[in-house]
Formats: structure tokens, sequence, C-alpha cells
């Protein structure tokens, strides 16, 4: 395998999981009777799904450069993600499109998916 396919490999089980994770959740929203907040969910965790695939198009597209090269490109786009985040956030508040609290949790599940995919790793 090249030196970044298994980040690849990585980024696709995370999208899968992120994905699979975002409608398991919603549907119980949506189950339990909190079915406003469900849309809320599913924006945040949009987002996680669009940030994960930029940077997986970013990696493909930059797989020729040296790696620190691009450990460092990585690093920016990840630190930016931050201002991206608010900017996104802010308009969900002022337009009122979702639920404010659900779309944050939906965006604050990437840590949450990234422990998991942690712990299903090491069994």
């Amino acid at each position: 395998m090249t030196r970044w396919s298994y980040v690849i490999a990585w980024a696709r089980r995370m999208l899968r999981l992120q994905a699979i994770v975002a409608v398991l959740v919603a549907a119980a929203l949506w189950a339990s009777g909190y079915g406003h907040w469900s849309g809320g969910w599913l924006l945040g965790s949009a987002f996680n799904l669009l940030y994960l695939a930029y940077l997986v198009l970013l990696i493909v597209a930059r797989a020729g450069e040296e790696p620190t090269t691009l450990t460092r490109r990585l690093a920016v786009v990840a630190s930016l993600r931050l201002w991206v985040a608010v900017v996104f956030l802010t308009v969900v508040l002022k337009t009122g499109a979702a639920h404010f609290g659900a779309t944050v949790c939906g965006l604050l599940s990437f840590k949450l998916i990234l422990f998991l995919e942690v712990g299903l790793q090491r069994r």
C-alpha cells in the first residue's frame, strides 16, 4: 500500500461510521418524539461528513507531495475547521434553520465517533 492509502482507508471507515451513527441517532430522536431535533443533528453530522470528504479529496489530490508538506497542509485545514464551524453555527442560530443544540451536538459527534472508532480498533 502507498503511504497515504492507510489514511484514506481510515477516512472511509470514519465516513461510514459517521453516516451510520447520524442516521441511527436521528431515527432514535424521531422515534422518541424529538423529531424536531433530528434535523439539527443531521445538519451537524452532515458538516462532519463534508469535512472528512474534503480531507480525503485533499489527500488524494496531493498524494505525490512529501509527507511533511501534506501533514502541515492538513494541520492548517484542521485548524480552519474551528472557524468554519463557528460561522456555520452562527448561521444556524441566526436563521433558525434547525434546533441549535441538536446542531451543536451533531457537530461535536465527530469526537465521539473518533473514540468509538478507536474502541472498535482495539477489539
